[in-house]
């Protein structure tokens, strides 16, 4: 089934080497064979935004939303992608998760690389920066308690992050494929909020050129909303630095 993607793709930094985008939730990088049905994608979007070809340097699942770089060139792409495989790009994400989690920990859990069964080291750093009691019963307890977690993936596996909390069975919401489904209805239902809450909120990395940059992405409507209602406060800070 298609989906709308919520809110609107941006330009957060854009030089002759390179470009970062905001990509919202539920909007393809690009167009894969499982959603052929999907005809608007960030790549196709940023092509006609900029009349030049553009390749992704790194990907986002479709569900989540944050920031994402594009290559203009070789050159840049290959100069990139080497310190992902070297494990040098520092990425911060933030999650809504159920129940309270602790105030810090790291995840070391091998996962399967996507579609194969070869199992790969998958790494994942964690700290809490808030805990919230909500005053709807979602299942045997009168009220649900929630974790907004600042999230550092040491390694790049399909879906490692929602995988990590779905295994410490701290899933994230809105994560219709590793999460709990009560609690996603509830969100979806009584809060009206049908979103994944992963947001890739910053990326650290060195340019092309020799320099160190940071970029950071603002944070979606859904977000916003909860920032609102549970007096969060996620300070997205400036696009790029």
């Amino acid at each position: 089934m298609k989906q709308t993607p919520i809110g609107s793709p941006q330009i957060l930094f854009e030089d002759e080497h390179l470009v970062a985008v905001f990509k919202p939730c539920r909007m393809l990088v690009h167009r894969t064979p499982m959603d052929f049905y999907e005809t608007e994608n960030l790549r196709r979007w940023l092509a006609g935004e900029l009349n030049v070809k553009v390749d992704p340097i790194h990907r986002l699942d479709k569900p989540t939303s944050g920031v994402i770089l594009f290559s203009k060139s070789t050159d840049s792409l290959n100069y990139i992608k080497e310190q992902f495989l070297t494990h040098t790009v520092e990425k911060h994400y933030t999650a809504l998760v159920r129940g309270f989690m602790p105030l810090s920990g790291v995840v070391d859990k091998p996962l399967k690389a996507e579609n194969s069964d070869i199992v790969k080291e998958a790494e994942t750093a964690f700290s809490t920066t808030h805990h919230v009691e909500v005053p709807i019963s979602v299942s045997r307890y009168e009220t649900s308690r929630y974790s907004l977690v600042n999230v550092v993936p040491k390694t790049g596996r399909y879906h490692q992050i929602r995988l990590h909390f779905a295994h410490l069975r701290h899933p994230i919401i809105g994560d219709s494929r590793h999460g709990d489904r009560k609690h996603n209805f509830m969100f979806r239902d009584d809060l009206h909020l049908p979103a994944l809450f992963l947001h890739a909120h910053s990326i650290a990395f060195e340019h092309p050129n020799g320099a160190k940059m940071k970029i950071h992405a603002p944070y979606p409507e859904h977000w916003k909303k909860i920032q609102d209602q549970w007096d969060w406060n996620t300070g997205a800070g400036e696009a790029a630095e």
